[in-house]
């Protein structure tokens, strides 16, 4: 419940107010940290709290004319009480978004869905985006003739709200980096790989279908749904580019001389025919 600084602070201030000594919970708190079950983040908002409560005696005192009423120390008690189950007993989760519950550390088997909900004062939540998302990537590559290329594309992809919560133990909020990332561009080359450089911008979507399906099947388990790659563009070195260009040119020049030989031999044929119709 300290985990957050707000709540940590209302619990220095109703543990305080309740045994109305901050010494005390200095001391409770110092305790908790040595022996690991408090962070040193999560004892300075109980201290600040512990300080802010000590202080409520004198302003019980002070509201009350100089008088001590010990039933004021008790309302404001239960209102700090109050306000400190609302915040810590109770969450909101946003829609396009699952959430990992995990208590002491520990992630539970079940995850909530958008809305309203309550929980264990214990518990934490982490929230995982499961709405479509799309990420751009570039690489290189080699083709199966050993030239580079330069590829960019994307991939719209989502996780599985059934079983966030077990993305969650294995790997972790940043998944795409850690997982689908590594994955996607180790896919890519290999079936960059497997066609010749003429081929690859005529082939381009094989290629990405190729890809997320190899994807799909490596990320299926670990509940990442990948809904499409695109191949944006694909860029080869200026000394390919210039060989593809020289080659048409010379397919096209030969391709001219054929053309114009046919035509000196079709004259010649009807020059000889007409010769011989004269003769």
């Amino acid at each position: 419940a300290t985990a957050n600084r707000f709540v940590s602070v209302l619990v220095g201030i109703l543990v305080t107010l309740l045994i109305q000594s901050s010494s005390a919970t200095d001391m409770m708190v110092i305790s908790f940290v040595n022996s690991g079950l408090m962070t040193l983040a999560q004892a300075i908002g109980v201290i600040m709290g512990a300080n802010i409560g000590t202080t409520f005696t004198a302003w019980i005192m002070v509201l009350g004319g100089g008088s001590f009423d010990m039933r004021l120390i008790v309302y404001a008690a239960i209102l700090l009480a109050v306000i400190l189950i609302m915040t810590t007993c109770t969450t909101t989760i946003p829609t396009g978004y699952t959430a990992i519950v995990t208590t002491f550390g520990r992630v539970e088997d079940t995850t909530m869905e958008a809305g309203f909900h309550l929980k264990s004062p214990v518990q934490e939540i982490v929230l995982m985006d499961n709405r479509e998302q799309k990420t751009s990537f570039s690489t290189q590559a080699f083709s199966s003739d050993i030239q580079q290329v330069d590829i960019t594309g994307s991939i719209n992809y989502s996780i599985n709200k059934s079983t966030a919560m077990n993305l969650f133990k294995e790997v972790g909020t940043d998944y795409f980096n850690k997982l689908v990332s590594p994955r996607m561009l180790e896919i890519t080359k290999g079936v960059f790989s497997k066609y010749t450089a003429e081929n690859l911008v005529a082939y381009r979507q094989t290629l990405s279908d190729q890809i997320c399906t190899e994807l799909s099947n490596e990320l299926e388990r670990y509940g990442i749904n990948v809904i499409s790659i695109s191949i944006e563009n694909i860029d080869f070195t200026d000394a390919f580019t210039d060989a593809v260009e020289a080659k048409q040119v010379a397919a096209q020049k030969k391709l001219q001389a054929e053309i114009e030989q046919g035509q000196k031999t079709m004259e010649t044929e009807q020059q000889a025919n007409r010769e011989k119709i004269a003769a």
